[in-house]
């Protein structure tokens, strides 16, 4: 994902989520991915990331973010600021 191959990122993550299904911090990363690839699938993924840790501070930011810049700012106010 850092070399800009967000395609072969978003395999990866793909993969790694079947194996490790609740891993929030993969959840996390492939949200981001997909928002890079400006899929709106990111905020259920990042949705999803926070369910399983809400009170990781990596995870609220990146949901946070994605729903302001889905034009949620007001929900999305809520998790950056529990970020």
């Amino acid at each position: 994902m850092q070399r800009g191959e967000t395609a072969k990122a978003q395999l990866a993550y793909q993969e790694l989520l079947v194996l490790s299904p609740k891993d929030a911090q993969l959840h996390n990363n492939y949200a981001l991915v997909l928002s890079r690839k400006n899929d709106p699938k990111a905020v259920d993924v990042a949705s999803q990331a926070q369910a399983l840790s809400p009170n990781d501070p990596h995870v609220n930011d990146t949901l946070g973010w994605l729903l302001v810049n889905n034009g949620e700012v007001k929900r999305g106010l809520t998790f950056l600021r529990k970020s």
